[in-house]
């Protein structure tokens, strides 16, 4: 529709504004010409007279006459009726006494416009020309109406007009039809290809014609046809390649899974391997106090049996006994409760069930979990919490995530470092526990803080790094606890991680 308004707007003015110009043109040159052939025309009516009259006069001087007041009269008579007969209608042709003027004809002769009052009708505008008869004192006057001049023109204009407008209203409805029947096809051709780029193949375009349109129509015909047959190859490739992709993502989630199955068979490693260092120096302990108290019975029982037993040894004996015994006790007992606290971890990591805890003693058992690791540096790890709170949730997850956090900090965050200290402040607020975890160690560039909890990321790839410890914390933080969070770091003023996850989980 816009383009049949564009071409009709276009091509109008090229049929309208020539002829509107030719009739402008045509008007102005008809009207000068008609008023220089009107002029030409009294020129000659004047001369003639004036002729007429010299001729007259010049007889009447031959015949010696001139002085005759009667044959004058009767000569000019002769020139008036001359004049008469050359004057048509509306085209006056007459003769004044000089001294009888009331119009300004200065000079011998000229070309005047104006009214020639009182001689003719008032408020009519006359061109004419005028001369003087010196011999009779008269002058001649011959003038025609400014209206009759034009009237041809005029009425040649109003038909010239008539037959424009005639002609401008059949151009536009000829430019309408034409338009119509070139925008039609196009107009079609427009909507088939929106149709097209609204993914719809099927439609063809109706060849009607040979011309240009039907070639148009043709070609975006074959055009749709191999778009429509590069579509289903491109959709077969698609699926194939979809498919291929399926694939590939569900080996890399089998890959990520064992992974994180050997992550923590990893962690759970560590965890045997500090049951073993920690329960080995009470155990060890309670063997040498034990070989001690065997010695000493043994001794004791062969003085008893030599008869050289003295009330002094026995009770020497029996106040070591019981110091050894006491020892063995403190350091079986501290045994016991590393094996409980390290049960406790390993079945949580393990077995991913919910249940009731303690979340500072919980922490402090994790603690104690990782001792071997931090016995033998000078980092101080800090626990604050103000008050004791019982969750619902999944503490394996939550040993997990302190435990990837605290193995973080001392391989990453104090590298190089040999004092540091890490803090683990506990909030709670409402029905949430928010966890606050800050080290004072080297901190991290900010290209790698926006990767951190990325799978896969890791600054120590070529030292054993898998690149998936904080990404499980990320997940078993907003997945399985079902809370948030968030890091923050600069280089050499550590790092600081935010962690909120409800108390109880539904």
């Amino acid at each position: 529709m816009r383009f049949r308004l564009k071409l009709q707007v276009t091509i109008l003015p090229f049929i309208i504004l020539p002829i509107l110009l030719a009739g402008i043109i045509y008007s102005k040159v008809g009207r000068g010409m008609l008023m220089e052939r009107k002029s030409e025309i009294l020129q000659l009516r004047l001369d003639s007279v004036y002729r007429f009259a010299e001729a007259e006069y010049d007889y009447l001087n031959s015949l010696s006459l001139g002085s005759s007041s009667f044959f004058n009269k009767k000569s000019w008579e002769s020139v008036e009726q001359f004049a008469s007969q050359l004057q048509n209608t509306g085209d006056p042709l007459f003769i004044i006494k000089e001294n009888e003027s009331q119009l300004d004809l200065s000079g011998g002769s000229g070309f005047k416009k104006g009214n020639l009052e009182p001689f003719q009708e008032k408020n009519i505008t006359y061109f004419y020309y005028y001369k003087k008869f010196t011999n009779w004192n008269m002058i001649l006057i011959s003038g025609t109406e400014e209206r009759s001049i034009y009237a041809p023109i005029d009425n040649a204009t109003r038909i010239f007009i008539l037959f424009s407008l005639i002609n401008i209203f059949i151009s536009i409805i000829i430019v309408f039809i034409i338009s119509n029947k070139i925008t039609k096809p196009m107009e079609k051709l427009t909507l088939l290809a929106k149709e097209m780029a609204n993914n719809n193949l099927s439609i063809r375009a109706q060849i009607s014609s040979n011309d240009e349109i039907g070639i148009l129509s043709e070609n975006l015909n074959i055009m749709v046809e191999r778009l429509e047959e590069s579509k289903k190859g491109l959709e077969e490739k698609v699926n194939v390649r979809t498919k291929e992709l399926r694939d590939s993502l569900m080996e890399l989630q089998i890959t990520q899974e064992q992974l994180v199955e050997s992550e923590k068979m990893a962690a759970l490693g560590n965890l045997v391997a500090g049951v073993a260092h920690e329960i080995n120096t009470p155990v060890g302990i309670c063997i040498t106090a034990t070989s001690f108290v065997i010695e000493e019975t043994e001794s004791i029982k062969q003085k008893y049996n030599s008869n050289s037993m003295t009330k002094l040894l026995f009770e020497s004996y029996l106040n070591r006994i019981d110091d050894t015994s006491t020892l063995i006790f403190s350091n079986l007992s501290r045994a016991a409760g590393l094996i409980k606290s390290f049960k406790n971890i390993a079945t949580d990591q393990t077995s991913e069930e919910k249940r009731n805890f303690k979340i500072l003693e919980y922490t402090n058992d994790i603690l104690k979990s990782l001792h071997y690791k931090f016995k033998r540096t000078n980092i101080e790890v800090v626990i604050k919490c103000k008050e004791e709170i019982l969750m619902s949730s999944y503490p394996g997850a939550i040993s997990q995530v302190f435990t990837n956090l605290l193995l973080n900090s001392l391989i990453h965050g104090f590298e190089h470092i040999d004092n540091g200290q890490i803090i683990i402040e506990i909030i709670k607020i409402d029905e949430y526990i928010k966890i606050l975890y800050r080290d004072n160690g080297q901190g991290m560039i900010e290209k790698d803080l926006k990767k951190i909890f990325e799978p896969f990321f890791t600054t120590k790839r070529g030292s054993g790094g898998s690149g998936l410890g904080m990404n499980i914390v990320y997940n078993l933080v907003t997945q399985t606890l079902g809370g948030s969070i968030q890091c923050s770091s600069r280089v050499d003023k550590g790092i600081n991680i935010t962690i909120l996850i409800p108390i109880n989980i539904s």
